[in-house]
């Protein structure tokens, strides 16, 4: 989001391609106007990269430190056919985005974020 300022530790980039090159294709990381059961690819180049997210939740509820959302936020399921069994919940909250991503019980929380 435009003039937000996201506060985590980020990782490495292994693994980053580029929409266009080798024939990888960009793909949607939250459609515009989302459904319960919509699934859709977040990017594909061929046996390298192949994330898909599935609209879980409209209504969903979360906190953490740096925001909330109350019945409000859309809840995703990330995952790979790469990958089987491996999956990621995310919590976008309106006006925000990604609050909380939770992957084998490790959680990636919004701890701050200044808005001009």
């Amino acid at each position: 989001m435009p003039g937000t300022i996201w506060v985590y530790e980020a990782g490495d980039i292994d693994g980053s391609w580029t929409g266009g090159v080798e024939s990888a294709k960009v793909g949607i990381i939250m459609p515009i106007n989302p459904v319960v059961g919509d699934v859709y690819r977040q990017e594909f180049a061929l046996g390298d990269a192949e994330d898909m997210g599935e609209i879980l939740s409209l209504t969903a509820s979360e906190s953490v430190p740096g925001a909330s959302c109350t019945g409000d936020c859309v809840q995703t399921r990330d995952f790979s056919p790469l990958e089987p069994g491996v999956e990621a919940h995310k919590y976008y909250a309106p006006n925000i985005g990604v609050i909380l991503e939770v992957e084998d019980g490790d959680r990636v929380e919004l701890i701050s974020m200044t808005k001009p």
